[in-house]
């Protein structure tokens, strides 16, 4: 059978009940630890698609990315509609990854990718780690479906 792009979509599509399932979970754990300031409870990353397709452009041999999350320094510019400021900010760290003959995926932290998926380091200080994401908050989609309420015991300071 031929793998296309639309079967992969189709095989990883997620109902939105379960992505609210899911995103109702996440809140559930992670509020709690945000319980000074339940409005910075991390929510999700958006990531342009001229980006992605920048990325495939560059590494176009890799068999994937990973996302690693980070936190980038305190905030400076923030819009004026965001009361109060947060003082995190959640970050998604893009590394092309590639996978060798036992099935393992690794991070190409430096260096080319080969057509036959071996790393050239020729570029070894050219970090390939690439941050290319908006956080909500700050930035969210609060008309979305999946834009849940927080838990009732994270607002309620509980």
């Amino acid at each position: 059978m031929q793998i296309t792009s639309t079967s992969i979509l189709n095989e990883n599509r997620v109902p939105l009940e379960e992505a609210q399932a899911r995103i109702e979970k996440w809140l559930d754990n992670v509020t709690p630890l945000f319980r000074e300031d339940p409005n910075a409870t991390p929510r999700a990353l958006f990531i342009p698609m001229e980006d992605v397709k920048a990325l495939l452009a560059e590494h176009p041999h890799a068999d994937g990315i990973r996302v690693y999350y980070g936190i980038k320094p305190p905030v400076t510019k923030l819009p004026p509609s965001l009361d109060p400021p947060l003082s995190l900010e959640v970050c998604g760290l893009l590394v092309p990854v590639v996978q060798d003959d036992a099935g393992n995926h690794t991070d190409v932290l430096s260096g080319t990718i080969n057509e036959d998926g071996t790393v050239s380091k020729e570029k070894e200080d050219d970090d390939n780690i690439y941050d290319f994401t908006t956080p909500c908050p700050v930035y969210c989609d609060r008309s979305s479906k999946l834009f849940l309420p927080l838990p009732d015991q994270a607002v309620n300071g509980q």
